[in-house]
């Protein structure tokens, strides 16, 4: 009959709309979802990137403290064979006039 037949339509109308809105929840959760593991994400290469550019600024002072102590090195050096000269040249001079008192 007529009734029977729009009844089952009907029935079937109310399944496919409540597919339809069980769809569309599952998917606004799964974008949802997606949208907080986006922020995750984000926050975490935010981090990375915040401690990149920390351990960046460290090596650059390491460097920096590095080339300061090389400077220092190389001038300490520069003193002590200046001072090593020095006193060779003492050296051989008093050598010298010893020689030269001896004759």
């Amino acid at each position: 009959s007529l009734t029977e037949e729009k009844s089952r339509l009907q029935r079937g109308l109310a399944k496919v709309s409540q597919k339809l809105e069980d769809n569309d929840t599952e998917s606004s959760r799964k974008v949802e979802m997606l949208q907080n593991e986006l922020a995750c994400t984000r926050e975490g290469f935010d981090v990375m990137k915040h401690k990149e550019n920390q351990l960046m600024s460290e090596l650059e002072t390491i460097k920096a403290n590095h080339a300061e102590s090389v400077a220092y090195a190389t001038q300490q050096e520069d003193e002590f064979r200046t001072k090593l000269w020095e006193a060779q040249s003492a050296k051989l001079a008093a050598e010298k006039e010893l020689g030269e008192k001896k004759v």
